[in-house]
């Protein structure tokens, strides 16, 4: 996700011609930050154009809820990731703790997380014109 890559055939997604990048929203990857009308936080990779259709045909998440938006640019925000707690002969025990956002910023609990998924800031979010 930090190379902007799309999700379905591993390609730059970035489009050259406008410098924007093609991502699908969906309600259960994407989060709005409160105070920022432009912007959010999503997990979902972002999608090419030329990936866009047979994405949104295929997959059935996306048939339930999706919006095609374009983003001017993306940086890691944070993790989902398993919670783990210091044991015994330094080994990690898990705290039962699955999923939990983690911000990057976190320098208290970034130690115990193992990332499971990275959770990237959106800016400057525009419905895409797929004319």
């Amino acid at each position: 996700m930090e190379k902007l890559r799309c999700q379905v055939c591993g390609k730059v997604a970035t489009d050259p011609a406008t410098g924007r990048t093609p991502w699908i929203m969906t309600d259960t990857a994407f989060r709005e930050i409160p105070g920022d009308s432009t912007g959010g936080l999503t997990s979902a990779p972002p999608t090419c154009w030329a990936c866009v259709p047979e994405a949104l045909a295929t997959c059935p998440q996306l048939r339930v809820s999706s919006t095609v938006c374009t983003v001017a640019r993306a940086e890691p925000a944070a993790v989902l990731a398993d919670m783990f707690m210091p044991g015994p002969g330094r080994r990690a025990v898990p705290t039962g703790e699955y999923s939990v956002e983690v911000s990057l910023n976190d320098e208290a609990l970034l130690p115990y997380a193992l990332a499971t998924q990275l959770i990237v800031q959106v800016h400057d979010l525009q419905p895409a014109d797929q004319g």
